[in-house]
């Protein structure tokens, strides 16, 4: 989204099915997009260009805004199958010394991950889908006969899994959030919440200069001191989990099952439940959490109210 501050009353230009191709300049600072849209390329200014546009971020690569990686040991395997009434409700897991799948309900299907080693995609391809649909049956074996809809991996999406950041999130006209700024490990379901986190923090902090009409690299420099601490601390977790869960999970050998047993970790919260908060609280409410500010609270139940009065009743 860019947003045009040149007026009190802020505007803003929701543009979709659009891509964005590259950035529009001002001297060093960052004036607005250039997009296409239908096949045609088009331009617009702006007086702060937020980059949202994900791990792959063509706002912060045409920026040269530069990025720290980190080696992750897993790539996952995405795909859905159909759900029956019968089915276990909500999120099911499996979590062993030879498998890390799960099955996210999704109402009519289930979304399902299955945790494979690091740029092994090749060497299961070439093993065939009969050998995976197999460790799917073993893994989850109530999923039945649904497994032999994985027709081939065609059926299958690979999420090549990154864990990185931005030295950087910004510079002058420009600001970098979510998976833009802090590509995240899929370890937790954590990186959604990191990108709304972020979306509040840069609302509260900059809604005043967007007001005055000029965002300043001191205000945008602002948003990233308030969300380095969440993000390099969310990190530090997930890597931690990929050495000591992640790795212990993933067979060497991706044909030959290993024993069963649960890794000490998920066995020492299944012994104290209480511990069992704690990812919960990780996960739901993060580490520094975020409160929209009351002016935006007072704005969404002014806005609530009048769609109410306009309502059919």
């Amino acid at each position: 989204m860019v947003a045009d501050a040149s007026r009190r009353e802020p505007s803003y230009e929701l543009i979709m099915s659009a891509e964005i191709t590259d950035l529009l300049w001002d001297g060093q600072r960052v004036s607005g997009v250039s997009y296409v849209q239908d096949g045609q390329t088009q331009l617009l200014e702006a007086d702060l260009v937020v980059g949202c546009d994900g791990r792959s971020s063509v706002v912060a690569e045409r920026a040269g805004l530069r990025s720290r990686k980190f080696g992750v040991p897993m790539d996952v395997l995405w795909f859905r199958l159909p759900r029956l009434t019968t089915d276990p409700a909500g999120l099911v897991g499996r979590l062993s010394r030879s498998s890390l799948m799960g099955a996210i309900d999704r109402g009519e299907y289930f979304q399902l991950a299955v945790v494979i080693k690091k740029g092994s995609i090749d060497v299961l391809r070439e093993r065939g889908i009969e050998l995976f649909r197999q460790r799917l049956h073993d893994g989850l074996p109530w999923l039945g006969d649904r497994i032999e809809l994985l027709e081939s991996f065609d059926d299958i999406r690979l999420l090549n899994v990154m864990l990185s950041r931005l030295r950087r999130w910004y510079r002058d006209g420009l600001l970098c959030i979510g998976d833009a700024a802090h590509a995240m490990s899929p370890v937790g379901g954590v990186g959604i919440n990191l990108a709304v986190q972020d979306a509040v923090a840069a609302g509260r902090i900059l809604a005043e200069p967007l007001l005055a009409g000029r965002v300043s690299i001191a205000s945008l420099r602002k948003v990233q001191r308030r969300r380095w601490l969440p993000t390099v601390l969310t990190q530090a977790i997930q890597r931690l989990a990929h050495r000591v869960v992640i790795q212990a999970s993933i067979a060497e050998d991706e044909v030959e099952p290993r024993p069963t047993t649960a890794p000490a970790l998920l066995r020492l919260m299944q012994r104290f439940p209480v511990l069992q908060a704690i990812p919960g609280y990780f996960v739901g409410i993060r580490l520094v959490p975020e409160h929209a500010p009351d002016f935006a609270k007072r704005a969404s139940l002014g806005l609530a109210a009048h769609f109410s009065a306009k309502s059919p009743r």
